[in-house]
């Protein structure tokens, strides 16, 4: 038997569980997450660069923690066990905790991805391409805002969402349709946030490294939906398992996976900033210099401040974002080349592109 009755309440004894598997993957990936997430803060800060996109991650990332630690103090109380094996005085315990985490499982994600659309939207200064990412920022907020209340608001009253006393005589609705729902939005919009910078990508002859670096960032982006795309499919095997509470666990760490995941790769291009930081290759000093006396003129080399162009019979001048030294976006320059133009091509940095009213990375 997995429980014995004794005096002093059930106690489990050999009891099948996966909680070790679920929480040795995720603190795993958890902790690779927060280092990240630490250098990607420490280097931007140094150079002054910190934004909105990096608030939103470090929201997502505490959020991220949060989720695995109620997750491991719910272990004592039967999560990731047989349903068969929970002793009936845990189960008041275990609902609270999983009110608690169904709540705040629907914000991250979309924290995540939004963040990534801001640092889009550093990239790029075409009204229409803008107009594109606040698009899909709404549309994120609009599938995502609805499932943050129905998970708070499902029964009511509110208590029943935990308390399963029949006393409370609690109407609730069938929450499943909108769980596969929320699955399917997430993988739409991880396809949105991966094929927005294309278009711009598209317009550029890059260095090998640049490429490389941008293929690495655009196969783990694939990969995390991927793992959003097989969260629909143990979702519907939970709601549909005659044990939800151990197919569920399952489900759950895929979830947790999909969150560990789209933090590293939301800072992948941090981390390009951070590795020319180590190398001496980005200052404070360089940053503030820059900033403050860009050089403006064509005969300069490699850090010149602008190029020219000429356009319907008049020259211009079109100044670099050399503002932006401190940033992902002067690395990837520096990788393969940012320029800002209104009808510009370069070619010492080894790129050679054309755009109109916008930055091309």
């Amino acid at each position: 038997m997995s429980t014995n009755n004794t005096d002093s309440g059930p106690v489990a004894e050999h009891v099948p569980t996966r909680a070790p598997v679920i929480l040795g993957v995720n603190f795993s990936l958890l902790f690779i997450a927060c280092v990240i997430v630490i250098l990607r803060i420490t280097v931007k800060g140094k150079l002054g660069k910190l934004g909105i996109e990096d608030a939103l991650i470090i929201i997502a990332t505490l959020l991220t923690i949060t989720l695995h630690i109620l997750t491991t103090l719910s272990v004592p109380y039967g999560f990731a066990m047989r349903s068969a094996d929970i002793p009936a005085e845990w189960w008041p315990v275990y609902s609270k905790f999983s009110y608690t985490e169904c709540s705040l499982a629907s914000i991250p994600y979309p924290l995540i991805k939004i963040s990534m659309i801001f640092f889009y939207l550093r990239l790029a200064q075409q009204p229409t391409f803008r107009k594109i990412c606040y698009g899909t920022m709404g549309f994120m907020v609009l599938s995502a805002g609805p499932m943050f209340l129905l998970n708070l608001f499902s029964c009511i009253p509110v208590r029943a969402g935990w308390d399963h006393d029949p006393a409370l005589e609690a109407k609730c609705i069938d929450a499943s349709p909108y769980f596969y729902f929320s699955y399917s939005m997430n993988v739409v919009t991880d396809i949105l946030v991966m094929t927005l910078p294309i278009p711009i990508l598209m317009r550029l002859q890059l260095r090998p490294k640049a490429k490389y670096g941008l293929i690495f960032m655009f196969a783990a982006g694939i990969f995390v939906t991927g793992i959003s795309a097989f969260g629909v499919y143990t979702t519907y095997k939970a709601f549909h398992s005659p044990d939800r509470i151990w197919d569920g666990s399952y489900s759950w760490m895929w979830g947790l996976i999909e969150f560990n995941l789209g933090i590293i790769t939301a800072s992948m291009p941090s981390m390009l900033l951070f590795a020319k930081w180590v190398r001496g290759e980005m200052t404070e000093d360089k940053v503030r210099s820059s900033s403050e006396n860009p050089t403006i003129g064509g005969g300069g080399g490699k850090g010149s401040g602008a190029k020219f162009s000429h356009n319907k019979g008049q020259s211009q001048i079109s100044t670099l974002a050399s503002h932006r030294l401190g940033s992902e976006e002067y690395i990837m320059r520096e990788a393969g080349g940012i320029a800002k133009s209104t009808e510009l091509v370069v070619v010492e940095m080894g790129v050679v592109s054309g755009g109109r009213d916008g930055s091309m990375c």
